[in-house]
């Protein structure tokens, strides 16, 4: 759902995807959220995602790590994470709680996952502290 054109970018990345996109335009009658109110929704649902989250030790050399736009790995920990298998499907989504390349290893809280069929953590952009939900 869009307003004019606004999810231009992503879907230009979709189409190379199996499936069909279907554009559909918001209702002029749907109420608009504020950044505040958005903001506390997202809270909400990642606090239920990862409320009975497990702990994961990953070793680093065992799978592929795709970072995002800050190549810091220092500043890993907190950022959400895709958990990707072989066939490159999303298993589950996590947060980096400890990142110790030195040790090769990443420290993963997640939703309970066969682990083991986790081969790429793509990092993301967004960091998630469980202290101020």
């Amino acid at each position: 759902m869009e307003n004019e054109n606004e999810l231009n970018d992503i879907i230009s990345g979709l189409r190379r995807f199996e499936g069909r996109i279907e554009r559909i335009k918001s209702a002029a009658k749907i109420a608009k959220k504020s950044p505040e109110a958005r903001r506390n929704y997202r809270r909400g649902q990642f606090r239920k995602y990862f409320e009975n989250c497990c702990v994961y030790d990953i070793r680093l050399s065992e799978v592929a790590v795709q970072p995002g736009m800050n190549l810091n790995r220092s500043g890993f920990v907190q950022r959400l994470v895709g958990l990707r298998d072989a066939k490159g499907r999303d298993i589950a989504m996590g947060v980096i709680a400890d990142w110790q390349e030195d040790k090769d290893i990443a420290v993963i809280r997640a939703p309970e996952i066969d682990i083991q069929q986790v081969c790429c953590l793509v990092i993301g952009d967004i960091s998630v502290d469980f202290a101020e939900q």
